[in-house]
This record gives C-alpha cells, sequence and structure tokens, in this order.
C-alpha cells in the first residue's frame, strides 16, 4: 500500500452543515474527500479528473465495515 502524505484543507463552516450531526453521513462524506484524486490519474485507459475516483456501495460499505443499503442511502443525501 502506497502512503501519500497529501492534505485536504476543511473549514471550521462545516461544523453548521445540516448534515455534520449523522455520524455514518459525515463519515462517508469524509470517506469521499479523502479518496478523492489529488492529482489526474489514469483506471484502465480512462481518465479520472482532480476530485474523482472510482468506487462502489460494496468497497464503501467494506472499508467502512457497514452494509450497502446504508452507503446507498447516505450517498443519495450527499448527492
Amino acid at each position: 500500500m502506497e502512503i501519500n502524505n497529501t492534505w485536504i484543507k476543511s473549514y471550521r463552516s462545516i461544523l453548521e452543515w445540516e448534515w455534520f450531526t449523522e455520524p455514518r453521513t459525515l463519515q462517508v462524506f469524509t470517506y469521499c474527500l479523502l479518496k478523492a484524486n489529488y492529482k489526474e490519474k489514469k483506471w484502465k485507459g480512462i481518465v479520472i479528473p482532480t476530485g474523482c475516483f472510482i468506487t462502489s456501495y460494496t468497497q464503501i460499505a467494506a472499508d467502512l465495515k457497514t452494509d450497502k443499503s446504508t452507503i446507498r442511502r447516505v450517498i443519495d443525501k450527499l448527492v
């Protein structure tokens, strides 16, 4: 596993975000922030731009140790 020493910037106003008090929603949001590409990458010949990443409900659920239906529900909220 490659260790990456990049960082993300966050504003204190996130404390006022409507989903901040929902732990699972905040966890998925944070996961997505941390997984997003910090520079353009290629995946199977497709260019994945900065700020995007390839994943699935199954992968996120496994990484966060929860079920796919929870991830689907949370992402629907975030969208």
